[in-house]
């Protein structure tokens, strides 16, 4: 028997983009912890993509780090603030 389900196994899928601002980490790593990178439930696939604005200098080292870490990551240019 089967343990571990891969995408191929899925039925659906929901993905939710979450808007972050770059200097946000700290709110991305609770939003990870508190639903996982990547979830399973009854053969549907539950993934978070957090949306951010281009950065430089040691901010942007740090994205491009959590990036590859987690994956989870997506940078677009556009202004990297709220209204």
């Amino acid at each position: 028997m089967r343990t571990s389900l891969t995408f191929t196994d899925c039925r659906w899928s929901m993905h939710t983009f979450i808007k972050s601002k770059t200097s946000h980490k700290q709110h991305r790593d609770i939003l990870r912890n508190l639903t996982g990178d990547i979830r399973f439930i009854r053969n549907t696939l539950f993934r978070t993509t957090f949306i951010t604005g281009k950065a430089s200098g040691k901010l942007q080292e740090s994205i491009r780090r959590e990036s590859t870490l987690h994956g989870d990551i997506l940078q677009v240019a556009v202004p990297d603030e709220y209204r």
